[in-house]
């Protein structure tokens, strides 16, 4: 999964290169769930791009996890610390595959009757002393039959990617198609009426 962290608005993007905010991820569910996250603070260099791929500062470290509720101590899957690529610009980004297939996010799934379970995903920055500096949540759903069936499933769009909820400039919620490397490959497609 393809995440792109506007860190100075604590929010998700669709982008290094996009200001769309990221309202819900939407994932089939795998024994594991690699992770490329790619930490964007506001350009210096103005319209031209709105972001620098940065990372934070020494000591600190990224964490990525998954929740049930916003304000659970317990986390359904992670937390997960993300590692440097060691890549430099705007290659550099920060990855590790996160475990899906724990006792706590099996049963969540187990006990769920929908085709959908909805969960937090949570990004941390972690301060060399050992507290939460920045945290960002958004919404996520999960496809239920995954592991519940032992079997992981196509995630519905080509190449290894996924479907993204996205919200427009003017506002529209739709779904995008992403591919493994966080391009755009099919949509926006909006809901009847839009």
């Amino acid at each position: 999964m393809n995440v792109y962290w506007d860190i100075d608005n604590r929010q998700f993007v669709a982008a290094t290169d996009s200001i769309q905010k990221e309202t819900l991820f939407t994932l089939a569910a795998r024994d594991v769930e690699p992770i490329t996250l790619a930490y964007l603070e506001e350009s210096a260099s103005g319209a031209e791009t709105p972001y620098d791929v940065s990372g934070p500062d020494s000591g600190e470290a990224i964490w990525c996890a998954i929740k049930e509720d916003p304000d659970d101590a317990n986390y359904l899957a992670g937390p997960l610390q993300l590692l440097d690529n060691g890549l430099g610009g705007d290659d550099r980004r920060f990855t590790g595959d996160l475990n899906l297939a724990t006792a706590e996010l099996i049963a969540a799934i187990d006990s769920e009757d929908d085709d959908l379970l909805a969960v937090k995903f949570e990004v941390t920055v972690q301060s060399a002393a050992g507290y939460d500096k920045f945290t960002t949540q958004v919404d996520m759903n999960i496809f239920t039959d995954v592991i519940r069936n032992g079997v992981a499933p196509a995630t519905g769009v080509s190449g290894g990617g996924m479907w993204r909820h996205i919200t427009d400039a003017g506002g529209n919620k739709g779904i995008v198609g992403v591919n493994i490397d966080g391009v755009v490959v099919a949509g926006p497609f909006y809901p009847p009426g839009v």
